[in-house]
């Protein structure tokens, strides 16, 4: 028995030695475990970098769309009370006169020159004449004579008129008169608006004899 205590001593002693490894190495392990699972749970939670969100093409597109779609509604909404309005007016018996996309009117001024006599009969003023050519103005929706007449001895009165030399007749249109010893400009009323071009030249005449001076005249037209 005695002869056998020091093994039983040296197995004691390993055993405790086992034992105390054995205890240690679980210490070390689930205190690492530990720290590693407190670690992960105090660690902060990635957020996304919104600065580095970007906005896709698509959605750029469709905001284009929806603000243009909101433009054409509110355009069609525009138009539809507008004609209401219309409709309203028409109802109660007003007049309505509807503008759409009106050229703006243009006004040429075609001179012809001056002259005089003393005749008591239509004569032409040869030179105080002009072409009028339609085709180098566009549509000329209206035309006029305007001319500066007067009567130096204040004698009867001055009559001046457009000839038609193309066509060889006078224009009843736009015959004008003036008594008076000062200057005065005068429009004839609307005058017959050739479709081809043609040479106008003015014709004077006096009431009583006397002479009567013609300082100005022009041919005045509307275009579009």
């Amino acid at each position: 028995m005695n002869g056998n205590r020091p093994l039983i001593v040296v197995l004691g002693v390993v055993l405790v030695f086992l034992i105390a490894n054995i205890i240690l190495l679980d210490y070390v392990l689930f205190s690492g475990t530990f720290t590693s699972r407190d670690v992960e749970l105090v660690q902060p939670l990635a957020l996304p970098d919104i600065t580095e969100t970007s906005v896709p093409p698509q959605a750029s597109v469709t905001a284009k769309i929806q603000t243009s779609a909101e433009i054409n509604n509110l355009i069609k909404i525009a138009t539809e009370s507008l004609t209401l309005r219309i409709d309203a007016i028409v109802g109660n018996g007003q007049q309505v006169t509807t503008v759409t996309q009106n050229q703006p009117v243009k006004e040429y001024y075609v001179p012809l020159g001056t002259g005089s006599t003393n005749s008591t009969t239509w004569v032409d003023l040869p030179g105080v004449e002009a072409y009028i050519a339609p085709s180098n103005y566009g549509t000329i929706v209206e035309m006029y004579l305007e001319v500066a007449v007067r009567v130096p001895t204040g004698s009867g009165q001055v009559f001046a008129r457009l000839k038609n030399v193309t066509d060889n007749n006078s224009l009843f249109e736009s015959e004008v008169s003036y008594e008076g010893t000062a200057g005065k400009l005068i429009s004839s009323g609307k005058i017959p608006v050739p479709t081809q071009t043609r040479l106008y030249r003015m014709q004077l005449r006096s009431s009583l004899g006397a002479e009567v001076v013609l300082d100005n005249a022009r041919i005045k037209l509307f275009v579009k």
